[in-house]
């Protein structure tokens, strides 16, 4: 049995009791969007300088597209798809993502703070040369992850599968794999100074004898 994971949790978004429903076509993103539900679906979006606080989305498909300087605070993302966007530079904070995918996501060079995704799809999710501090990932598929350049401070990952994930040239400030499935990662001479389970670790032996150049006999 894995053991769990010794980080405190990130702080959860702050929303106000009362959401008004807004369907995305109708809502003025070149504003800040405040206390709004937002739902519906585009495809191929291209906008800049996007704001949301205190606010959720639900229910919302938007695929493909960019967003550049996209800033979250107090956010919920539920039952979502955000597939295939690219939302270089964006800031997160205290952002809670649940039963949504975030497949082919590109958010390099971005900064998280207090964000959960918790049974969330995000296979070949894009995180090169983003700090990400206080997260937890929890059951999530982030197969071929990239944390190319990233930087890592208080980051829980809980029951993921991380199999072809990049860890070249990551920084770990403070980091834990618990139950995960890291197997055919790259870089992961970069994990030195991350806090590994024993599931987790058998599930790297494969890669750190390549890094090291070890040869079964």
């Amino acid at each position: 049995m894995a053991s769990r994971p010794q980080s405190s949790p990130p702080a959860p978004p702050q929303l106000p009791a009362d959401l008004t429903e807004e369907h995305l076509l109708v809502a003025d993103l070149t504003a800040h969007v405040e206390q709004r539900s937002l739902h519906g679906e585009v495809e191929d979006v291209l906008l800049d300088d996007v704001e949301v606080s205190a606010g959720r989305l639900t229910r919302l498909r938007l695929i493909g597209g960019r967003i550049t300087r996209c800033q979250f605070t107090d956010v919920e993302v539920v039952d979502s798809d955000l597939s295939g966007v690219d939302v270089p530079d964006s800031r997160w904070q205290r952002v809670a993502v649940r039963d949504s995918r975030l497949a082919g996501v590109s958010l390099a060079g971005g900064t998280w703070s207090d964000v959960t995704l918790t049974d969330v799809r995000a296979a070949r999710l894009d995180l090169r040369f983003a700090t990400v501090r206080r997260a937890r990932f929890t059951r999530c598929d982030l197969s071929a992850l990239d944390l190319t350049g990233a930087t890592l401070d208080g980051v829980v990952f809980e029951d993921c599968r991380l199999v072809e994930a990049r860890f070249a040239q990551l920084t770990v400030k403070r980091a834990e794999f618990v139950g995960c499935d890291a197997s055919a990662s790259m870089g992961v001479d970069s994990l030195r100074s991350a806090v590994v389970d024993a599931t987790t670790l058998m599930s790297l032996a494969a890669p750190m004898a390549a890094t090291l150049g070890l040869r079964l006999s």
